[in-house]
C-alpha cells in the first residue's frame, strides 16, 4: 500500500499524558492533578448530562435517526425559521 508523500511530514499526534501517569512521574496524588491541556474539564462531568446518557442508555444499541429530524427541529425553533430554509442555510454554512 502506497500513502501519499504528504503525510511522510505530519508530525505525529502525542495525547496529554493521563492523570496517573502525572502522579507517578512526579509522586503527587490524584486529585493534586488538574489538567487543561487535553481537552477535559477539571469539574467532571455535568450531572445533566449523566442524567441524559442514562436516559438513552437503553437505546445505544440502535443506530440513530439519520436524518436528524429533532436536531433540525430544535435548531429551527430556536432560530425561528421553516425547515426548509434551515434545511438550505444548514448545508450552505457547512461548505463555507
Amino acid at each position: 500500500m502506497q500513502f501519499n508523500r504528504v503525510l511522510d511530514d505530519l508530525k505525529t499526534y502525542e495525547a496529554g499524558k493521563p492523570i496517573e501517569l502525572v502522579v507517578r512521574e512526579y509522586g503527587i496524588e490524584a486529585k493534586d492533578v488538574i489538567k487543561l491541556a487535553s481537552n477535559e474539564n477539571p469539574r467532571g462531568c455535568s450531572p445533566k448530562v449523566i442524567e441524559a446518557v442514562k436516559e438513552e442508555a437503553s437505546k445505544m444499541n440502535l443506530y440513530p435517526d439519520d436524518s436528524m429530524y429533532e436536531l433540525k427541529e430544535a435548531l429551527a425553533n430556536k432560530y425561528n425559521v421553516s425547515d426548509k430554509k434551515y434545511y438550505y442555510w444548514l448545508r450552505k454554512r457547512s461548505s463555507d
